[in-house]
């Protein structure tokens, strides 16, 4: 996106983060960001103290960093990070990033918004932890890509997400993409 591309141009320094604030006007204060001096994207998350205390841990998993903890400023701040390690899913993340923030972005309060953020997150592991390890090839990507955005714009609509999410068996090498109780679905 252009956000990502300002950023790189933003990235001349040699250590730290340059950021930007996207949905100025949404209800969380989420920013893009470049870690320095690896380059890797973050989408961060920042709120209150007391919107992080007694928030779940999420683990970090395969090529995701996740880091919770105060910044020093005034007035005090907390930020939720989510730091992509492994750029040859760029592409993923973009998606990924898209969906937590406009489920985190709903709910008025922002201890809600936190919670939402991380279980959002969670559920993203859960679904990538199918994914074969190793670097996917372009077909693969755009394949993994069209099972995601029917997951999340057709079933996950028409079911909950749990039952959509454990409906998908594309990683599984089943012969549908995804199987329910009164459908099966392959995706192209």
């Amino acid at each position: 996106t252009q956000t990502w591309l300002l950023l790189e141009e933003d990235s001349r320094s040699s250590a730290g983060r340059v950021q930007r604030r996207i949905l100025p006007t949404g209800g969380r204060n989420f920013l893009l960001g470049l870690e320095l001096p690896s380059r890797n994207r973050m989408l961060i998350l920042r709120v209150s103290p007391e919107s992080v205390q007694g928030a779940i841990r999420v683990a970090d998993s395969r090529g995701l960093k996740i880091r919770m903890g105060e910044r020093v400023e005034d007035p005090p701040v907390a930020e939720v990070e989510l730091v992509l390690s492994d750029t040859s899913h760029n592409d993923i993340f973009d998606l990924l990033i898209e969906d937590i923030v406009e489920k985190a972005n709903e709910p008025a309060d922002e201890k809600v918004g936190v919670a939402r953020f991380l279980s959002r997150l969670a559920e993203w592991q859960h679904i990538l932890m199918r994914l074969p390890t190793g670097a996917l090839g372009v077909g693969h990507q755009q394949g993994l890509w069209g099972e995601l955005w029917v997951l999340r714009e057709i079933i996950a609509p028409a079911q909950n997400l749990y039952d959509a999410i454990n409906a998908w068996q594309g990683p599984t090498g089943s012969d549908q993409d995804f199987q329910l109780s009164n459908l099966a679905l392959e995706v192209k």
